[in-house]
């Protein structure tokens, strides 16, 4: 199930977001919680590493957050869409 949403929010990150914060954002990877009722997202910087852009882009997520449910809802056979958790993880 991880998988599915992975590649489902990856893709739309890199084509369907157009929030300028999150242009250089990749999702790292994706955990569910046991109950599926979480799903927690890990995202990553490739370009500038700060902590004002790591901020900026975190903020950007978690106002996408409604818009990245959809995208899960309409793609991954659930029986009901998770919450979203954000958090950045730092990959050298």
């Amino acid at each position: 199930m991880a998988s599915e949403v992975y590649q489902a929010i990856a893709e739309s990150l890199l084509t369907e977001v157009a929030d300028p914060r999150l242009k250089h954002a990749r999702l790292a990877r994706v955990v569910m919680t046991a109950d599926l009722g979480i799903a927690r997202l890990y995202f990553y910087l490739i370009e500038g590493n700060t902590p004002k852009n790591i901020q900026a882009a975190d903020k950007a997520l978690r106002r996408a957050a409604g818009f990245l449910k959809r995208i899960m809802n309409n793609t991954v056979q659930m029986k009901f869409t998770p919450d979203i958790e954000i958090y950045f993880e730092d990959i050298p």
